[in-house]
């Protein structure tokens, strides 16, 4: 198209449209705000046990040579469920999956530690079971929390793609 293909208005609206989103503007953002707050809490959940964890693990009694598997087995759920997640979860609002995550990675973190005050045994087997559990719910996390954070701050500044 060239420019004198438009009318002095439809100009006038697309220069309106070129709005750029900045950091301040997904900070202030309502929807965009709870977006990196469950980012957040997904991030936290995947680093803060890296340091200590495999150390914990031959601990209770896994082998010393297999500890690596149970961090692969973390990273080839958290792919195929990339993987299958534009074929199965499309339509689901993105709010439920960020909650749906949110307490999946909560109840996966309570598995990864003995407990007395919450009866979980300090057998190795559950820690394990944990980490796939974890890879999928990382993917309700990060793989729709860009769209969102951006799809929340077009929405509030009426910016139209296109």
């Amino acid at each position: 198209f060239e420019e004198e293909d438009f009318t002095v208005d439809e100009k006038d609206t697309r220069e309106e449209n070129r709005k750029k989103i900045s950091c301040c503007m997904l900070m202030t953002n309502k929807g965009a705000f709870f977006a990196l707050m469950t980012m957040s809490v997904g991030v936290a959940n995947v680093t803060f046990n890296l340091g200590y964890m495999s150390t914990q693990i031959v601990a209770l009694g896994f082998d010393e040579n297999n500890v690596g598997y149970v961090y692969g087995i973390q990273s080839f759920f958290y792919l195929i469920t990339c993987l299958a997640l534009p074929y199965t979860c499309e339509e689901a609002p993105r709010k439920l999956m960020f909650l749906s995550a949110v307490f999946g990675l909560t109840i996966c973190t309570f598995m990864l530690g003995p407990s007395d005050l919450l009866n979980v045994s300090d057998s190795y087997w559950i820690v394990i079971a944990a980490y796939p559990i974890q890879g999928i719910f990382q993917t309700f996390v990060f793989i729709p929390i860009i769209p969102e954070m951006i799809e929340r701050c077009k929405v509030s500044l009426n910016i139209v793609e296109g």
